[in-house]
């Protein structure tokens, strides 16, 4: 986990201070957290409350998403969520092309205030350029379902 990486949002016009949450880190560590808890970890909750400014916010990064537990994921957040590159998304070599790996995607699910998906081309030192100078993204794959947004429509929003 890092807290020390930010990056700008242009659609909040904030800098965002972002937790950082590597899946592959945290898969590395399933088996430590079973033999802790009696079971499998199938929630990840994460808070960041630092306390922000008017030009910052706190945000939940989640990188290296490609394979999850084997018993499935939900992460939760009160915090804005960015998922950078492909989520739950296995893939496999079939002769000399990668195809989707079906047979190693889980249970996924993100629960969050807002959410963005970032390409795996995503550059945080590009994020405050405009759209014609950033590097132009490429398909990624999100499997997962999603649940986002804490405040009421109205006023013809």
């Amino acid at each position: 986990m890092a807290t020390n990486i930010t990056f700008f949002d242009k659609r909040q016009s904030l800098t965002i201070s972002t937790t950082q949450i590597d899946i592959t880190s945290f898969n590395s560590k399933v088996g430590t957290l079973t033999g802790l808890l009696g079971r499998q970890p199938k929630t990840l909750y994460i808070s960041d409350s630092r306390i922000q400014n008017s030009l910052t916010m706190s945000g939940i990064r989640l990188l290296n998403g490609i394979l999850l537990p084997a018993g499935g994921l939900t992460v939760s957040t009160p915090n804005p969520l960015y998922v950078q590159g492909d989520y739950n998304a296995p893939t496999m070599r079939v002769g000399n092309k990668t195809v989707a790996d079906r047979s190693k995607r889980v249970g996924a699910s993100l629960v969050c205030d807002a959410f963005t998906f970032l390409s795996n081309e995503w550059k945080d030192s590009k994020s405050g350029d405009s759209l014609g100078q950033r590097t132009v993204s490429k398909t990624a794959t999100l499997n997962a379902a999603l649940i986002a947004g804490i405040a009421p429509s109205g006023g013809g929003y």
